[in-house]
């Protein structure tokens, strides 16, 4: 989903099953004479080609092996036809974010995936922001840092910013709408250094409006994000009233930087979402049409180690979403995307977390804790591009280059709920 999600210590690799819990027929899973398919995953740490903390990967429903990469390319000999690959991360603010995906290799014959960089360097950036009134607020970005707020007249600011070349970022908000963008191409952070903005270099952002088929029932809220990927420097988000939102000017956009609108309905008590994102660098005045509902029943396979499982009616999707989150006693994030093409056919597909303790370089405190609370979340999803289109949005993290996102749509559908294992 769009409405970005931004969470070491486990890895979700699903396995996946019909209702009758039968697997796929594979063409070999490593049997004698299967035809070999190469299929090359390249990893990013930050915005370098690196190994990431931990690798696994497995032919069709074959074990799970790991799997050490070489300057971040694991190589992979799939005879099955399919394949499942998965990568820890690690993120001092946010914990262990563990991913994995599960595909075909006609779907994706070859992919990206990433993690942030906890280890990068990083150097002090300070300045002030002159022009600022009562109620203004200018947020700050620094590439893949996070957005910094700075409020008063002259206020003055200082950011651990990552090292590296950035298009420096700088919008006013009041919070309810972003009304001022500038942004300082090519800064270079490679050393302690001093950046000033002033409101006198912003240019108005232009408001657009979208129109949303199949929108908000009774019980649902509509809410309409825009962003804005940089050439250099990630995402920025801007605040705008629902259902308005704004893009940068024509002027101001470079040809490869695009902009992500979604539209968004959830529904609190039911803890439902149904949302539809376009990247495009111009996208004016869209229409989205949403999805229909989604919903699963989640539950405990085992434990301990705890196996979480989750249910899924069969429905039209290039990919199947599972996610998991407990912050006791550390936080850890799981979060697994299964392709339908991966799946076996049947009315209803179950999906359970393997125990991976025979795993090489597995460690036990990895393990999702039992007796803890878990929030969990099942979604389907569908793109213009299919599973390659979805792949590249939520596996290469920081090193997904804007230009490869321009046009790309993506819907989904989904719920949350939490449970003790």
């Amino acid at each position: 989903m769009m409405a970005p999600a931004r969470a070491l210590a486990a890895l979700l690799l699903l396995g996946a099953c019909g209702d009758d819990s039968a697997s796929a027929p594979d063409a070999g899973a490593g049997g004698d004479g299967a035809a070999s398919t190469t299929v090359t995953i390249v990893s990013y740490v930050g915005l370098v080609q690196a190994n990431v903390l931990y690798f696994a990967w497995r032919d069709g429903d074959g074990p799970w092996s790991y799997l050490a990469g070489a300057g971040g390319v694991y190589t992979l000999e799939v005879t099955s036809g399919r394949y499942g690959v998965a990568w820890v991360c690690y993120s001092p603010s946010d914990g262990e974010l563990i991913s994995s995906w599960e595909v075909t290799v006609t779907e994706a014959p070859t992919g990206p995936i990433g993690c942030h960089d906890p280890d990068a360097p990083r150097h002090t950036v300070s300045g002030t922001v002159s022009g600022l009134q009562a109620g203004e607020t200018a947020i700050l970005h620094f590439g893949p840092t996070l957005p910094w707020p700075v409020t008063g007249t002259a206020a003055p600011y200082s950011v651990e910013a990552l090292q590296g070349t950035w298009d420096v970022a700088f919008l006013r908000t009041d919070f309810f709408m972003t009304d001022l963008f500038a942004v300082e191409r090519d800064f270079g952070v490679r050393a302690d250094t001093t950046l000033n903005f002033s409101v006198t270099s912003g240019v108005p952002l232009e408001s657009h409006t979208v129109a949303v088929m199949n929108g908000a029932t009774a019980s649902e809220s509509l809410s309409v994000l825009s962003s804005y990927v940089l050439r250099r420097g990630g995402e920025v988000g801007f605040d705008s009233v629902t259902p308005a939102f704004v893009t940068v000017p024509a002027a101001s956009r470079l040809a490869n930087e695009v902009h992500g609108v979604t539209a968004s309905v959830t529904d609190l008590v039911a803890r439902t979402w149904r949302e539809f994102t376009l990247f495009a660098s111009d996208p004016a005045d869209p229409t989205f049409t949403l999805p229909l509902p989604f919903m699963a029943t989640h539950s405990v396979a085992s434990s301990p180690p705890v196996v979480l499982r989750a249910t899924f009616p069969d429905d039209p999707a290039d990919v199947y979403e599972l996610s998991a989150a407990q912050d006791d006693p550390f936080p850890i994030r799981l979060l697994a995307y299964v392709s339908s093409g991966r799946l076996p056919p049947g009315s209803t597909h179950t999906y359970d977390l393997p125990d991976l303790s025979a795993v090489p370089g597995w460690d036990p405190s990895w393990n999702l804790e039992p007796g803890v609370t878990t929030r969990v979340s099942a979604g389907r999803l569908s793109s213009n591009r299919g599973v390659a289109g979805i792949v590249k949005r939520y596996a290469w993290r920081d090193a997904v280059p804007a230009a490869d996102l321009d046009g790309l749509t993506i819907a989904s559908a989904g719920h949350r709920t939490e449970l003790v294992p």
